[in-house]
């Protein structure tokens, strides 16, 4: 199968990880995978989509330079150069992974003679038909691919037309590189002493992802726990603002640790955690995080929201409304009982190799590709 993957962007934020991974994964099973994306900036330094992208093994890797939503003109272009490749590769489907990126494949592939089928994944744990662009986007595909349970049972509802190629997976886990485990250098390099109990949280440090109320709940964990530590992976524009001023306000920056964020030695961090706190989903709506947490078998305490309720208690964590207390009730919990904590730590590894496997989600993806071309 021929597979174009769409990403209407150059960083590697939001549903830019699992849409990289997924094409990543697709090629490993056979299929020939293009990924096009944006092309980074001039100025920007670092490794972003492309690179990444690269890194991950995909060898066909064609980048554009984007405009915004409203720059039409470069987006017509970037539109134009998408229907010339198509004309001249012709794959088998388009897979977009954003609103933004089906516009510009809708309007790229429109009045081909032999179109591909067009795909959509859906990384936010909402419903498509929530929103009433993407209810216009949602109606002009050929399958759906969504990250939530509930937000599939919503739209399969919604478009009684498109249900049967509604599908749903979580989302993949690489379940060797995040495997339980135990980091003590990692501990050791922070300052963590013999007999801590180490919480970690992944996030970007961003005032909606709430790290008001997980600062305020830790500290509510110290009163009860001195032993208690916080590791929060992660880094944000205004991260003084949001996290190191207010640690420092409640009086407990010297029990929290900000490692910024940490690429090579990452799954060897979560390996360092005794258990994992997650906060509010950002744009990827997978909680690709959490689910990595869960992978390397770690009780995780986190809000009620977005897949979190469909993944943490049956996986052995806990999912709370975002309030400081039923937050530090959820992680004094995990912390007091070491019996349960394990038990709920390998209860989130088996969770995690039942739901989170890769080649399950291709193979999802694969049947959403072939249902849409016997469609057509």
């Amino acid at each position: 199968m021929r597979i174009v993957h769409l990403v209407a962007d150059w960083r590697w934020t939001g549903p830019a990880a699992p849409a990289v991974e997924l094409a990543s994964c697709e090629a490993a099973a056979g299929a020939r995978v293009t990924l096009v994306c944006g092309a980074r900036p001039a100025g920007v330094s670092g490794a972003h989509l492309p690179e990444r992208a690269s890194a991950l093994g995909l060898t066909d890797v064609r980048t554009f330079r984007l405009g915004s939503n409203v720059s039409c003109w470069r987006n017509l272009l970037l539109s134009e150069a998408l229907r010339s490749m198509v004309r001249h590769d012709r794959p088998d489907a388009v897979h977009v992974h954003d609103s933004f990126g089906h516009l510009l494949a809708l309007w790229g592939l429109r009045r081909l003679r032999d179109r591909p089928v067009l795909v959509r994944s859906n990384h936010r744990a909402d419903p498509m038909n929530a929103r009433a662009g993407e209810r216009f986007l949602a109606r002009r595909c050929a399958g759906l691919l969504e990250c939530s349970a509930r937000a599939a049972e919503a739209d399969r509802a919604a478009f009684p037309a498109l249900a049967p190629r509604i599908a749903h997976a979580f989302g993949g886990v690489d379940l060797e590189r995040f495997r339980p485990g135990r980091s003590e250098s990692v501990r050791a390099n922070w300052g963590i002493a013999q007999g801590e109990f180490l919480f970690g949280a992944v996030a970007r440090i961003q005032a909606r992802r709430r790290f008001d109320v997980l600062l305020e709940a830790f500290k509510r964990v110290r009163a009860e726990a001195p032993l208690a530590r916080l590791a929060i992976l992660g880094r944000g524009s205004r991260e003084k603002q949001v996290a190191f001023e207010p640690a420092e306000g409640l009086g407990i920056s010297k029990a929290v640790v900000f490692p910024g964020y940490v690429t090579d030695s990452y799954e060897e961090t979560l390996r360092s955690f005794d258990a994992g706190v997650f906060l509010m989903p950002g744009t990827d709506g997978s909680c690709r995080a959490a689910r990595e947490m869960m992978a390397t078998g770690l009780p995780v305490a986190g809000f009620a929201a977005g897949i979190l309720p469909e993944i943490l208690p049956e996986g052995g964590g806990t999912a709370v409304f975002p309030d400081p207390a039923a937050l530090a009730a959820a992680m004094l919990e995990i912390l007091r009982d070491p019996a349960a904590r394990k038990t709920r730590g390998e209860a989130a590894r088996a969770f995690a190799e039942k739901y989170f496997r890769w080649e399950d989600v291709v193979k999802t993806a694969f049947g959403l590709c072939e249902a849409g071309r016997s469609m057509a």
